[in-house]
């Protein structure tokens, strides 16, 4: 099993970028029954990763983003008392 799931994300990682997008269109419309996401989040979904293909927003690592969640929080705690 582990070897079927390395083979095919070898496969879908070397993809042409556009068939890529596709495949990952097709899984994130499978993750959820339809009633699950509204249909307001999947057009918010959808305008992200446009923006992100088409360079208007940078990925940052995860470390990083958890730190500034955790400072923002951290700040929100403050301002409460």
């Amino acid at each position: 099993m582990e070897l079927e799931h390395e083979q095919v994300m070898f496969q879908a990682i070397n993809l042409p970028a556009a068939l890529r997008r596709q495949l990952l269109d097709e899984l994130v419309a499978r993750l959820h029954d339809k009633d699950d996401v509204s249909p307001e989040w999947l057009e918010e979904i959808q305008r992200r990763i446009d923006d992100y293909d088409a360079g208007r927003t940078q990925a940052i690592p995860a470390e990083e983003a958890f730190r500034q969640i955790r400072q923002r929080l951290k700040a929100e705690k403050s301002s409460d008392l």
